[in-house]
């Protein structure tokens, strides 16, 4: 196993905002780590030599004293307790009110306070409701109270918040989880106000614009009843907390900290030295060290002192400060469109002028269309929108063919762009893929095999893969479906090489589908397999086909990469794993030559040398997104098929990045010049085989097969196709054994020819 210990930190503010996350990526190499006080052991990883390295350690103590909150329960036993996710303390789920949803109020301001719970106490609660992107549902009813005892002897009582999703019990306006995974989605949020019973203030509210102090996601104790005694959960915010350490550009670190006003400064040190490597005020939330090893990690004590020198509170925290390895410049665009949530897919254009664009998915917004010629060496600029269509939602991924751009959206249809000219893209047309569901949309896209394969069906809409033919690119033709087998999984992501496709089953621990789809009117299952824990967001094949590479989003057995030798399919073997950081989670991944790119969320890009499947080595790495947190947020997709060899990353929060290599990194590819243009593999093939070539630039194209007489036995591909590598599945069981001549024709003209041999 190859375990890059990149630091990181159990927060993921984001994590209650969707179900599943849209597979849910942060396009920098995140370096922080949040630490608890009452962890000391560290634990070591591997690393390859010049990557950067961290320790990381996480951790509620038995006594419910964490990093950043103390929490208390009486009396026993308790008959609730925290969901696990991940928050600060009370089992992982009780967080401060902006680490949740968010806040109007900073937890710096944060009293302690006491939730009693009570059958016989009600207080008026304004209700949430989670599915429809937590928008006022009404007013309900918590069965207790929530008090301010910053002044003990005068407790000030406060309003709460409830959020319910809008089915069975979790619809009824009342707070009462059950003992489910995650309690039925019941959260309960303490507001600053004072409450009076009148929460009509809040009806025009929603759930991320709360003053929000505190909130609790909480499940029934199996075996235990709700509210079997009336009970009282103490909530004490620590004197420092949430103190994280940030690599924020080689050789420098970023200090964080959040603290009360107990003390009346923070000393920042190396553990075990007595040298002041930092000093601020306690209100200066931060401080930056600079000319640090960028080789090593850095153990930090950080300190809350008062006047008198006494400590009133301690914490560590430990980073290496490196932020890139193997890049030589990078450029970044938030286009800052209105109405845009977050980012989401990327995918490149290249223009007959040769002009490179990244096309970047705006989540609520549309499609932006990017000139990143110039870039990184300047700063990308947008010459082009297409707004999201009417009534849809979240236009979440992309895809090309020829000048054709496909807009899918998780609500709604998908939207056919022509990129004829690239600063007035046009809508030219929508495709419904899900034409008998109320509000149908999808979830993701490919292009494959001059077709189009949509996945990720919404409600009652297709589970599977639906696929339409592009002879008419502005008018897809349906061709055929292939529905999931049962009503559990459905599939996440799809990938096609040749004749198989790989359908990634996220749900339920199901794995990956082989599936054989040389015909696409007539797909069938080929074999599956899994993994224990599975949760297969999505995969990438090495350019042979021998290997793939599983991206898991949300398993429950690490959400990391794992390599799977695919050269017995009816005997999948996993090969090995890749893990850059033990609680940080993968996204999207593509393989370009013998580089496998990974847009791993807060870990930003990730780059591996795969040249040998079973044993990835990291080679580069870059990291956008600087908050030390780990989970849903950062680098949704790094696409690298451009012809410049740029590398497109789009992060979720910051938008478009553009990050060239460093030569060394790229130097083991062959240059797009000297590349072959056109390969067979395997080669002598059986039954079926993948034919790649790559284009320059955007051309027409006829890819034929023909016999030893020059006479044409099959048509492979006929028309349009977008500048970038291209695999086509080559069907050898109707071919008599022998030896043909496989030709690329472009523009007219023979490009390319390559000999393939069929045995039997």
């Amino acid at each position: 196993m190859i375990s890059l210990a990149l630091a990181c930190r159990n927060r993921n503010p984001n994590i209650f905002q969707g179900s599943p996350p849209r597979c849910p990526m942060r396009i920098a190499f995140v370096l922080t780590v949040l630490l608890s006080a009452s962890v000391a052991a560290q634990t070591p990883w591997d690393t390859p030599e010049g990557a950067a390295a961290a320790r990381v350690a996480s951790a509620t103590a038995d006594d419910g004293v964490s990093e950043s909150l103390g929490w208390s329960w009486s009396p026993d036993p308790r008959w609730i307790e925290g969901v696990g996710f991940r928050l600060d303390a009370f089992d992982g789920g009780l967080a401060f009110g902006d680490r949740f949803l968010g806040s109007t109020v900073p937890n710096r301001e944060a009293p302690p306070v006491e939730i009693v719970f009570d059958r016989f106490t009600q207080t008026t609660a304004p209700v949430f409701e989670r599915q429809a992107s937590y928008v006022h549902a009404g007013q309900g009813v918590f069965r207790g109270a929530a008090y301010d005892v910053s002044d003990p002897t005068s407790p000030r009582r406060l309003n709460v918040a409830i959020t319910q999703d809008a089915n069975a019990q979790t619809g009824d306006l009342v707070w009462n989880p059950d003992d489910s995974q995650l309690g039925a989605r019941e959260y309960l949020i303490v507001l600053a106000s004072t409450y009076t019973g009148d929460v009509s203030a809040y009806a025009d509210a929603n759930a991320f614009q709360l003053d929000a102090l505190y909130a609790l996601a909480a499940r029934e104790v199996a075996g235990r009843a709700l509210y079997e005694t009336t009970a009282t959960l103490a909530v004490t915010p620590e004197p420092i907390r949430e103190v994280r350490a940030t690599a924020v550009a080689n050789g420098t670190l970023e200090v964080d900290w959040t603290a009360t006003s107990e003390g009346t400064s923070v000393v920042v040190s190396e553990a075990g030295s007595a040298s002041a490597l930092a000093t601020a005020a306690p209100e200066a939330g931060g401080v930056r060290i600079e000319g640090l090893d960028r080789s090593r990690a850095y153990d930090l004590t950080v300190e809350l002192r008062r006047d008198d020198g006494s400590v009133v509170g301690s914490r560590t925290a430990s980073a290496q400060p490196a932020v890139s390895l193997g890049v030589a410049a990078v450029s970044s665009l938030d286009p800052g469109r209105e109405g845009t949530s977050t980012y989401g897919d990327t995918w490149g254009y290249v223009a007959p002028d040769g002009t490179e664009y990244g096309l970047l998915a705006a989540r609520g917004g549309g499609l932006s269309v990017i000139d990143v010629s110039g870039a990184p060496a300047a700063p990308p600029v947008e010459v082009g929108f297409v707004p999201t269509a009417s009534g849809a939602q979240d236009s979440k991924d992309v895809k090309t063919y020829g000048r054709y751009a496909y807009l899918v959206n998780e609500v709604g249809p998908v939207q056919i762009i022509d990129l004829a000219d690239p600063a007035n893209p046009v809508e030219v047309g929508q495709l419904s893929v899900q034409p008998n569901a109320s509000n149908g949309g999808s979830h993701n896209l490919l292009v494959a095999n001059d077709h189009l394969w949509v996945v990720g069906g919404r409600n009652n809409g297709t589970a599977g893969v639906r696929v339409y033919a592009l002879a008419d690119p502005t008018a897809p033709a349906y061709v055929g479906e292939y529905q999931v087998p049962d009503g559990i999984s459905y599939y996440h992501d799809f990938e096609v090489r040749g004749t198989l496709a790989l359908g990634a089953r996220i749900y339920g621990g199901e794995g990956v589908d082989v599936l054989d789809v040389r015909d696409p009117a007539d797909i069938r299952l080929v074999s599956t397999f899994t993994y224990p824990g599975a949760g297969a967001h999505n995969t990438c094949m090495t350019e042979d086909g021998s290997h793939v590479f599983v991206g898991d989003e949300i398993g429950s057995a690490g959400n990391w990469m794992r390599t799977f030798d695919l050269r017995d399919l009816d005997n999948v073997e996993l090969v090995n794993e890749i893990v850059v950081a033990p609680e940080a989670i993968v996204h999207n991944c593509y393989v370009r030559g013998n580089l496998l790119f990974a847009a791993h969320y807060t870990e930003g890009l990730r780059v591996f040398d795969v040249s040998a499947p079973a044993a990835p080595v990291e080679v580069a790495f870059y990291d956008t997104y600087q908050p030390a947190d780990v989970g849903f947020s950062g680098a949704w997709t790094a696409y690298p098929y451009l012809p410049s060899g740029k590398v497109l990353v789009s992060d979720m929060q910051s938008g478009l990045w553009v990050v060239e290599l460093e030569a060394q990194v790229v130097a083991d590819e062959p240059a797009p010049e000297a590349a072959p243009a056109l390969t067979v593999a395997p080669n002598p093939l059986g039954a079926s085989a993948s034919v790649q070539f790559a284009l320059p630039e955007a051309a027409d194209v006829r890819l034929t097969v023909l016999d030893v007489r020059g006479r044409e036995v099959a048509v492979l591909a006929d028309g349009p196709r977008a500048a970038g590598a291209h695999t086509v599945g080559l069907d050898g069981r109707g071919l008599p054994a022998g030896v043909y001549l496989v030709r690329l024709g472009v523009n007219g003209r023979t490009a390319a020819t390559a000999r393939a041999t069929v045995v039997r």
